[in-house]
């Protein structure tokens, strides 16, 4: 059985306090749970080490009881708890608790009022309005559950990239150290990046294929498909479909171009290659001779006359005349950022401290960290007041006079208000080395009172960054509606940095628009949006997204040095000064 990490258990343990809540047990055990979640993933040592130990109650929140839970996930991969819970309740409970605003308590309502426990359950219990007379529902409640139902039907089979590469990493470590492996890779919408997928492709090169289709169906937990000649197709236990095409080690260039895509990609590139004489397939690159021998794609780029294009580009897009013309970009990769923005602390709704985030940011090889904790506005997080902002930047400055190579900065996550407005005085706005400007609330505005709202924002001089900037959450909820070219020239004109937010559940802005900001001159800034210090780690999917967007290092104000970064936040507080005294 593969090793189960800390996260795998603490989604475990979150389903149980969900779970029991719903059959309302005890609110004490619901909590004891729900804290015991938290903890694990704040914890950054090793469970196994401590289990063989006896030591698990040293993680804080985990008790004798927990331990022994702890222990058994670790263990078995599961929870019998969990097991048990689920065979008690309606098969449906599951998905009900994904709608958005729905939440364990008002499922039990759900449940003992009116005996719902699916999905189309529930659809028919709104369209008939039987949930407007229910404690803690009404009419709005029950439009926002419609939406969700709408929402999650539409993205139904859909998951987020990061749940892509984790069952793709899992799934080639598999097969990667076999002998009979001569080649591996993913390929489909993983491999270029897209930020939700249907399945995973993996493409390997061996033979003979019979025995890496055995290696891949014993995949613990997957559940084998019908196999069709050498491709395999398994599903793991969180839905996700994964597919592995065999082929020869000849074929694997071709194959692998092939099963990345995309579509469109493939069909322009296959029409490039007739219009000089060959015939691109599958199988591999032909012309009147026959069979070319090609050691990689980059070979076969080559002979098509085309510089090499990165597989986060192939959505035909324009990017087989830029190889062409030899005007492709340079794209940005992790290693070209020194720092971060966009980071919070246990000051409002983080999990780690100023300093455990210094030294996860040291460790990363990071010169700067951007402090960005949630402004007074923002209630539901925590979010600080005028004295807790000067407490923290005490907190912050006694901190940086331990540094020599690295520096905290300042920042605020500054809540957008209904009418533009920032979320604090300008006095106090003052004193940040940078503030991030984003919209946490009002998210039904029209178009063009969410315009409005977003570009007296970015016309506030105090303002360095826009944040996540649609506000969208992926298969979770749309993005606002607002006028996009308007803002990001408004970004242009003003100056303002627009944040790529790399967390896997936004990242926003989206990678279709970027290409267009950089084209504005829009300077971008790749920020993890960090709740932990494992949230640090966001940056590579923003990383993915950036290159998706044509982005290069140069476009990023974060792949800056420190000394360049600090100049140029300088400089946006000189202009502010120099603005408030121009007559």
């Amino acid at each position: 059985m593969k090793a189960v990490d800390r996260i795998q258990i603490s989604d475990i343990f979150q389903q149980v306090a969900q779970l029991l809540e719903v059959q309302g047990g005890n609110p004490y055990r619901v909590g004891a749970y729900r804290r015991a979640a938290r903890s694990l993933v704040d914890f950054s040592g090793s469970l196994d080490g401590l289990a063989g130990a006896g030591r698990l109650r040293e993680i804080p929140g985990i008790g004798e009881k927990l331990a022994q839970d702890v222990a058994e996930v670790l263990k078995t991969g599961d929870l019998a708890l969990r097991r048990e819970l689920l065979a008690t309740l309606p098969k449906g409970v599951e998905e009900l608790l994904r709608i958005p605003n729905l939440g364990p308590k008002r499922a039990r309502i759900l449940l003992e009022k009116l005996q719902i426990g699916s999905l189309g359950e529930l659809e028919y219990a709104c369209n008939e309005n039987r949930l407007l007379d229910l404690p803690g529902f009404g009419a709005r409640i029950q439009d926002v559950i419609l939406a969700g139902i709408e929402r999650l039907k539409r993205f139904k089979g859909r998951f987020l990239l990061s749940d892509g590469l984790e069952a793709a990493a899992l799934l080639t470590a598999g097969l990667a150290n076999h002998p009979q492996c001569a080649q591996l890779s993913e390929a489909g919408s993983v491999r270029r990046g897209c930020e939700t997928v249907k399945d995973v492709d993996l493409v390997a090169a061996g033979r003979p294929c019979r025995v890496l289709l055995d290696v891949f169906y014993a995949t613990p937990g997957a559940v084998m498909q019908t196999p069709r000649g050498n491709k395999a197709k398994i599903r793991l236990k969180n839905g996700l479909q994964v597919d592995l095409h065999c082929v020869s080690p000849a074929q694997f260039p071709a194959a692998l171009l092939h099963y990345t895509g995309s579509r469109e990609h493939n069909i322009a590139l296959r029409e490039h290659a007739r219009g000089l004489g060959f015939d691109l397939s599958p199988q591999g690159l032909r012309n009147a001779g026959g069979l070319i021998a090609c050691a990689s794609e980059e070979d076969l780029y080559r002979i098509l006359q085309l510089a090499p294009i990165a597989p986060e580009l192939r959505e035909n897009r324009g990017e087989i005349a830029a190889a062409a013309e030899n005007r492709l970009p340079r794209l940005v990769q992790e290693a070209d950022l020194r720092g971060v923005f966009h980071v919070h602390t246990v000051a409002s709704d983080g999990r780690a401290t100023l300093a455990e985030l210094a030294a996860a940011a040291r460790a990363r090889g990071w010169s700067y960290l951007g402090i960005c904790d949630h402004s007074q506005s923002a209630h539901y997080a925590r979010g600080l007041d005028a004295e807790r902002v000067r407490e923290q930047w005490r907190d912050i400055d006694e901190l940086n006079s331990q540094f020599e190579d690295f520096q905290l900065l300042k920042g605020i996550e500054s809540d957008i208000l209904v009418d533009g407005r920032l979320d604090y005085p300008d006095e106090l706005l003052a004193g940040f080395d940078f503030v991030i400007a984003s919209i946490h609330s009002h998210f039904n505005l029209g178009p063009a009172a969410q315009t409005r709202r977003l570009l007296a924002a970015i016309a506030n001089p105090r303002t360095t960054m826009l944040g996540h900037p649609s506000g969208r959450l992926l298969l979770a909820r749309d993005a606002y509606q607002f006028d996009q070219q308007a803002v990001l020239q408004a970004a242009a004109r003003h100056g303002v940095v627009v944040e790529l937010n790399a967390n896997p559940q936004r990242l926003d802005l989206d990678w279709r628009l970027l290409r267009t900001a950089r084209d504005l001159g829009v300077l971008i800034a790749i920020n993890p949006d960090a709740h932990s210090v494992q949230g640090l780690d966001h940056v590579r999917y923003g990383v993915i997204s950036a290159r998706k967007g044509w982005l290069e290092a140069r476009d990023i104000l974060n792949c800056r040095e420190k000394g360049e970064m600090l100049q140029y936040l300088r400089a946006r507080r000189a202009g502010f000064a120099a603005r408030v005294a121009c007559p």
